[in-house]
């Protein structure tokens, strides 16, 4: 009679333990070589249903958020379509020693079609990834360039190319869909990115929920302030599209000859 007791007892623990545990708040996976040499950057103030307030990384402060609504362009003739959207937003992000950062940034995508009967359509044209660009003016020197190309679907997370530039200057982005807690299955979408420069890892920035981002300890400050300037450019960006995504043909938004493969 005991037995039967303790049983029910010892399922109804083990349930509401994991009921506890999956109401926690979602973290993304940290690499190793992460853990030991980093330090977090607390993010601070962001606001997820709206992407145009100001927030902190950290000491750094990103102000002066101004978003542009998204544009769209198309065309159409006879069962071929053509439709063209973008949307840009600029910050600044203010540092301790009152130094200031501007950064812009666009996304685009350009998606093809034709239209097969009133409810079908195939794609057509274009290599099915939407492209961001950020463009971070540190004083006194050469900007860097972010740009990120993403395929939008869970089934080739082996195209996602990303990489942070200036002149012969590289330093790779990662995309992380795997959590932090090992019993939870992998995202389908980009829970956020790793900074990389060959073996190392840098930094990171958790674009879910309110964010967060890590840097290497042993960074120099204007190496914080730029892998803060474009995590900043990562926690404000918004996908325009997840379902047929793909490169903008607007001349403005500049790919690498690198990422274009």
């Amino acid at each position: 009679m005991k037995l039967q007791k303790i049983l029910p007892l010892a399922l109804l623990t083990v349930l509401c333990s994991a009921f506890l545990s999956s109401c926690k708040t979602a973290e993304m996976y940290q690499s190793e070589a992460l853990l030991q040499p980093s330090k977090e950057l607390p993010v601070t103030g962001r606001k997820t249903i709206s992407l145009k307030k100001d927030f902190k990384i950290g000491s750094f402060a990103v102000t002066d958020v101004h978003r542009g609504g998204v544009k769209t362009k198309g065309a159409s003739v006879g069962p071929f379509s053509s439709q063209k959207v973008s949307q840009r937003f600029e910050f600044a992000l203010q540092d301790s020693t009152g130094g200031s950062t501007y950064v812009s940034c666009e996304a685009g995508l350009d998606s093809k079609e034709i239209k097969l009967g009133k409810i079908f359509s195939v794609g057509v044209g274009g290599d099915d990834r939407e492209v961001f660009v950020s463009t971070i003016h540190l004083a006194g020197g050469t900007p860097w360039k972010l740009i990120t190309k993403d395929p939008g679907a869970d089934l080739s997370f082996s195209s996602f190319l990303g990489i942070l530039q200036s002149d012969d200057r590289e330093i790779h982005i990662e995309p992380v869909y795997n959590f932090k807690n090992p019993n939870r299955v992998g995202s389908s979408t980009i829970l956020g990115y790793e900074f990389r420069s060959g073996k190392e890892v840098l930094g990171a920035v958790q674009v879910l929920n309110k964010g967060k981002v890590w840097v290497r300890k042993d960074l120099s400050f204007e190496q914080q302030r730029l892998l803060s300037a474009a995590s900043a450019s990562l926690l404000l960006y918004q996908k325009l599209e997840r379902t047929n995504p793909a490169e903008p043909q607007n001349a403005k938004v500049k790919v690498p000859i690198s990422l274009r493969n």
